[in-house]
């Protein structure tokens, strides 16, 4: 699913309909709604009938925040899946605890591998026009998250794109 995520990520497109048929094809329940007016919820993880299930929220409007999102309820997917039988795990914003703090820090990895984003992403004369080994939306996403960059910049603005509205 991280490599699909990658693929869509990389032609700059949410790919929302294609997500959720691929998704639901891996045995992963998967539904984007609109964020809901004065909700700080970015995405839940629940298990639903022994089946995983992923709720997506279109909170924030840029591409690699929404994937962002569901690469976190993917990791809470993987290593959560027992304890989500019994509650739900949802992600909110600006709220953190231990296993979202690791949830993120999965979902970065994955969006940008730890040795690529240090050997390559974060050296002098680094020029994120230039990638090809990742999608820039996800290196513009973790270098503004990281405070390399501005989310303000013009390589920010330029790659990590606004989603319509529905």
């Amino acid at each position: 699913m991280i490599g699909k995520i990658r693929n869509y990520a990389s032609k700059s497109k949410f790919a929302e309909k294609d997500l959720v048929r691929d998704f639901n094809e891996a045995g992963i329940y998967l539904v984007i709604e609109e964020d809901i007016p004065g909700s700080k919820i970015r995405g839940a993880f629940k298990v639903h009938k022994d089946k995983p299930t992923i709720y997506l929220t279109k909170k924030h409007r840029r591409i690699a925040d929404i994937y962002f999102a569901l690469l976190h309820e993917l990791v809470h997917c993987k290593s959560d899946f027992n304890r989500a039988k019994a509650s739900s795990f949802m992600s909110f914003e600006n709220e953190k605890n231990d296993l979202d703090t690791k949830a993120d820090q999965k979902a970065f990895e994955w969006m940008v591998d730890d040795d690529y984003y240090s050997s390559v992403v974060l050296k002098p004369g680094y020029n994120v026009y230039a990638e090809t080994e990742y999608p820039k939306s996800f290196v513009v996403y973790r270098l503004a998250n990281d405070g390399k960059i501005k989310y303000k910049s013009d390589e920010y603005q330029l790659f990590n794109t606004t989603i319509e509205k529905n």
